[in-house]
């Protein structure tokens, strides 16, 4: 989320209105030097820094974590204390370059994993002592898969020894972040920081995206979910730009495919995942109120099985209390379906109807 911090503080405000309170508040724009540029140099906030305390405080009244993005992959060249000797080098010498802003026209190189101990210890203590988040989000950490690399000094070092230092520095962040109990967040959701990363943007990209001639036929599963449930939170299908876009269309349809369409809404419950959203907004209030209850019963259950149903577009989902979830993407309608979610004094029966856009459930 990024905008105006009083604009964003009186969304908050209203979220807490309509009852939106069990949750969350991730901020990605707000650093010192602006987003993705200068890092790891955070704080103190950009701009007005009261209007930016207002924000966190609205956060707080509402019930919510605030969670500040962050970064330990990029480390920038401009930033104060940059080195050589805190990079990575690729096996022909190079230092290993990291991503590259084009709204700054900035190249980062990609952090040496035993060097982000001290920056990101300082940058704890900074936030601590300015605003005290609830949490902390540090980007890319489960967005990539651990590579194998090189210090200057030409020693070779394992994707583990990466994996393992990631792990040490989101025990840090968790530690010091608030109360101590996090979340620690990320995205992407690669599996290497299983009990180490408490939750994360899974990016569910369309099926095109990983090849190049595409496929006759394709659909959205819970794979990831089958690994991951119960022992780091999924949220949502990820960004919603990432979970719209296709090479064919470029033009986002969100109102079919973005956060609370019956599309996105559909993936998050069939891996009893976290609802995610943006901020105040008639698809926020839809969301939460048409899946928090059960994503909020699910997320403490295992998940048992999964199988598809004559189709690829027919699935149907178990979890260990007896849940059963059945979900519907192909041009037929179920003839007939409902089911029944037990939780002790609670319940929910849900029933599809038909949905002529995109016949889901």
């Amino acid at each position: 989320q990024s905008g105006d911090y009083d604009a964003t503080a009186a969304g908050l405000g209203q979220l807490a209105r309509y009852g939106v309170t069990d949750a969350f508040f991730m901020r990605h724009l707000w650093q010192r030097w602006g987003f993705d540029y200068r890092f790891p140099e955070i704080c103190p906030a950009a701009g007005d820094t009261n209007a930016f305390n207002r924000m966190v405080g609205a956060a707080r009244k509402a019930g919510m974590r605030f969670v500040p993005h962050t970064n330990y992959t990029d480390f920038y060249p401009d930033a104060e204390g940059f080195s050589y000797d805190k990079v990575q080098f690729r096996e022909n010498g190079r230092p290993a370059s990291g991503w590259f802003s084009a709204a700054t026209r900035a190249l980062s190189y990609f952090w040496l994993p035993t060097a982000i101990h001290a920056p990101l210890a300082k940058n704890q203590r900074l936030m601590k002592e300015q605003f005290d988040p609830g949490g902390v989000f540090i980007d890319v950490f489960t967005a990539i898969v651990p590579n194998n690399y090189f210090d200057r000094a030409g020693v070779f070092h394992t994707k583990a020894e990466m994996t393992a230092e990631w792990a040490k520095a989101c025990e840090y962040a968790r530690a010091t972040a608030g109360d101590g109990k996090g979340p620690v967040i990320s995205e992407g959701g690669t599996d290497h920081l299983v009990g180490y990363m408490d939750a994360s943007h899974t990016d569910h990209f369309a099926a095109d995206r990983w090849t190049i001639d595409g496929f006759a036929d394709a659909e959205r599963v819970p794979w990831q979910d089958m690994v991951t449930h119960g022992k780091m939170l999924m949220l949502g299908g990820g960004f919603e730009q990432r979970y719209a876009a296709t090479k064919t269309d470029k033009a986002l349809d969100m109102r079919l495919h973005g956060y609370g369409s019956d599309d996105y809404l559909v993936t998050t419950v069939m891996g009893g995942r976290s609802p995610m959203t943006e901020m105040f907004s008639a698809r926020t209030v839809k969301t939460h109120w048409t899946i928090h209850d059960v994503c909020a019963v699910l997320a403490r259950e295992r998940f048992e099985s999964h199988e598809f149903v004559g189709n690829i577009h027919r699935q149907r989902m178990s979890f260990s209390n007896g849940a059963l979830v059945e979900a519907n993407r192909g041009t037929n309608d179920w003839r007939k379906m409902s089911f029944d979610i037990p939780d002790g004094a609670h319940a929910f029966r849900w029933e599809y109807v038909k949905d002529d856009v995109n016949n889901v459930g």
